[in-house]
């Protein structure tokens, strides 16, 4: 969901200057951008043999104004879940408790879940603000969360499951330093602080 200029060439990041993907990488290159620019890469995928599939819809904004610069992108994903039909692995057998309940006990198993009414969005929100300084130097902030209620391929990882809850987030904090050389060089820092 994140916008590449070298993505056809493999997502190369370290050989290769990336003018759309390096302000995520180091906010502070944020400063690069001049004017107003929209960007949204919608994606759609599908798995063979009803595996399952999905959709990205991602929409972002960079702007600059003066000394200013911002960036703001949110994306909403949907993760279809794959046929109950195309099992990967042999299915377990499940094994019945044959002890006679004792008088006044009650079950105390918890009811099945309907996997097909949990949530299967994810939700992505990032943000940066920046300032350039004086003498060609630029410092920014960004911050990036990820609401996960779905990775695609979990389920396979547990044979003969009968449903795999999903739920996490993460979030990512960066402070950017960029100090333009000339001529096509610069010199960088970046502090990452990664959850």
């Amino acid at each position: 969901f994140l916008p590449s200029a070298n993505l056809g060439m493999g997502g190369v990041s370290i050989a290769l200057s990336d003018s759309a993907l390096d302000p995520f990488t180091n906010p502070a290159k944020g400063a690069r951008f001049t004017g107003t620019r929209v960007f949204g890469s919608p994606t759609f995928f599908a798995v063979s043999r009803q595996s399952g599939g999905g959709l990205t819809l991602p929409l972002g904004v960079s702007t600059s104004n003066g000394r200013w610069f911002s960036q703001f992108m949110l994306a909403l994903q949907d993760i279809d879940r794959g046929g109950d039909d195309q099992q990967n692995f042999p299915p377990t057998i499940a094994v019945a408790d044959v002890a006679p309940p004792r008088p006044g006990a009650t079950s105390s198993a918890p009811p099945p879940i309907d996997d097909s009414k949990v949530s299967r969005q994810n939700r992505y929100a990032h943000a940066t603000v920046g300032r350039r300084l004086p003498h060609r130097v630029s410092v920014a902030a960004s911050a990036s969360w990820w609401g996960l209620n779905a990775v695609d391929g979990v389920e396979i990882y547990y044979a003969g499951n009968q449903s795999v809850r999903q739920h996490g987030d993460a979030l990512d904090l960066r402070l950017g330093v960029l100090k333009e050389l000339g001529r096509g060089q610069s010199l960088e820092a970046v502090v990452v602080r990664n959850r």
